[in-house]
């Protein structure tokens, strides 16, 4: 556990002042379906990973559209395209 979390208000406001961002950006965290509808369109790469008790869970990348122009694939080794 973090020791601070955001609610998905928080995560919500924070996609809004990241699609208006001109230049590059690039978030990391945890695949979830919140992020998913906020970054869709965005280019993502994951790993997956085997976190407590043996579970597996996905850590992503997304990019926005000039992080992923300007950011090649080759330069993020230890991630996967998603699909």
């Amino acid at each position: 556990m973090y020791a601070f979390e955001m609610a998905d208000e928080d995560h919500i406001a924070m996609a809004c002042v990241l699609h208006r961002v001109e230049g590059m950006v690039i978030i990391s965290g945890y695949e979830c379906d919140l992020y998913g509808q906020l970054f869709g369109t965005w280019s993502q790469y994951r790993k997956e990973h085997v976190i407590d008790g043996g579970r597996k869970r996905s850590e992503s990348i997304w990019l926005n559209p000039a992080a992923a122009a300007n950011v090649p694939a080759p330069k993020l080794p230890i991630m996967t395209a998603a699909e």
